[in-house]
C-alpha cells in the first residue's frame, strides 16, 4: 500500500524539482506580465517546485480561490485574467509516508486564464431540478418545454454562474449568489448564444456578457450583461438586424470585439463557435461606463 502512495506522490509532483528557472532567491520568478505570455506547459515548468510563500513574495498575495487548499490564483491585466497555480508535494528527498508533515507544497501545474473568456452553450442537467423548485410556477408558453443548465463545462462556474435556458421558448435566467435573474430571451428565436466574460470597469466584479438573438420571422442580434457588482441585468441599445443577426465575441486589447458569427448548432440550448466573420462592434469601459460602439465609431 504504501508503494502505490508512493506512487501517487511522485505522479502529483511530477518535475518539481526540474526548472529552468528555479532558483532559491525569489527574485527569480518572472514577474506575473512575464508568465502570461508563457504557454501553460512554459509556466509550469518554469515554476515547478516553487511554494506558494515564494510567489506570494514575487507576486503579492493571491486572490481567494474557490475551491480549496490545493491551489491560487492571481489576477492580471484590466478585463479579469489569471494565472491559476495548482500545488503539489514535494518530499524533500528521503521521507516517511506518514509523516505527512514533513511534506511540503509546491507548484505542480499552471494554467493561463485569459482576460477575456469567451464560450459557447452546453446543455446539461447540472442543478436543473433545484433551480426549477426555485423559479417555482413558470408557464413558458410552450408545452413539454424542457430547461437546461447552459453553463456547467464553461468557465462561467468559475466565477458562480449558473445560466439556465428552455429549449423552445429560449427564455433565459441566471442563477447567481442564490438568486435567479432573468436574462434576455429570444421572443421567437435562438435567445442567448454565445457568452465572455471579463471586468471591463476594473471594479473587481467579473461582468457576464451575453449575445442574443430574437425576433420572430425577422430575426435580428443584440448584446447584453449582468453587472454582478450592482446585480443588474443591462441589454445595450444597439441591434444588429438580420442576415446579421448571429454574433461572435473576441477578446481584445481594449474590451470585447463583436463580430458576425457561424455556429456549430445541434439545437437552441447546444451550439459553439466555428468561425468569425466581420467586425461589427467593440464593448469597452469609456467615460465611467461599459459602452457598445458600432465599428464605424470604433477609432482603432
Amino acid at each position: 500500500m504504501k508503494k502505490v502512495l508512493l506512487s501517487i506522490v511522485l505522479l502529483l509532483i511530477g518535475c518539481a524539482n526540474i526548472c529552468g528557472c528555479r532558483n532559491e532567491d525569489v527574485n527569480t520568478i518572472p514577474a506575473l506580465e512575464e508568465v502570461i505570455r508563457m504557454s501553460d506547459e512554459e509556466a509550469t515548468d518554469c515554476l515547478a517546485g516553487y511554494s506558494r510563500e515564494e510567489l506570494a513574495a514575487a507576486w503579492g498575495e493571491p486572490d481567494p480561490w474557490p475551491f480549496g487548499v490545493v491551489g491560487d490564483w492571481w489576477h492580471y491585466g484590466n478585463n479579469g485574467g489569471y494565472v491559476e497555480i495548482l500545488y503539489g508535494l514535494d518530499t524533500g528527498g528521503d521521507f516517511d509516508i506518514n509523516e505527512i508533515g514533513d511534506y511540503q507544497s509546491v507548484v505542480h501545474s499552471v494554467s493561463i486564464r485569459p482576460d477575456v473568456y469567451t464560450t459557447g452553450l452546453t446543455a446539461s442537467d447540472r442543478m436543473v431540478d433545484e433551480f426549477l423548485e426555485q423559479l417555482g410556477e413558470y408557464d413558458t408558453g410552450y408545452a413539454d418545454d424542457v430547461c437546461y443548465n447552459v453553463s456547467s463545462q464553461t468557465e462561467l462556474l468559475w466565477y458562480g454562474f449558473e445560466v439556465f435556458k428552455f429549449e423552445k421558448s429560449a427564455d433565459a435566467f441566471l442563477l447567481y449568489d442564490g438568486e435567479i435573474y432573468e436574462l434576455k430571451s429570444g421572443i421567437g428565436f435562438e435567445g442567448i448564444t454565445s457568452f465572455a466574460l471579463a471586468d471591463l470597469n476594473q471594479d473587481g466584479s467579473i461582468e457576464l456578457y451575453y449575445t442574443v438573438v430574437a425576433g420572430s420571422g425577422n430575426p435580428y442580434g443584440e448584446v447584453g450583461y449582468f453587472d454582478t457588482a450592482v446585480k443588474e441585468n443591462i441589454i445595450f441599445d444597439t441591434v444588429f438586424h438580420f442576415p446579421v443577426c448571429m454574433l461572435a465575441m473576441q477578446g481584445e486589447q481594449d474590451g470585447i470585439g463583436i463580430y458576425e458569427g457561424s455556429f456549430d448548432r445541434i439545437s437552441s440550448v447546444e451550439m459553439s463557435l466555428t468561425d468569425y466573420g466581420a467586425k461589427l462592434a467593440r464593448i469597452r469601459y469609456s467615460g465611467d461606463e461599459i459602452v457598445l460602439e458600432e465599428e464605424t465609431e470604433v477609432q482603432e
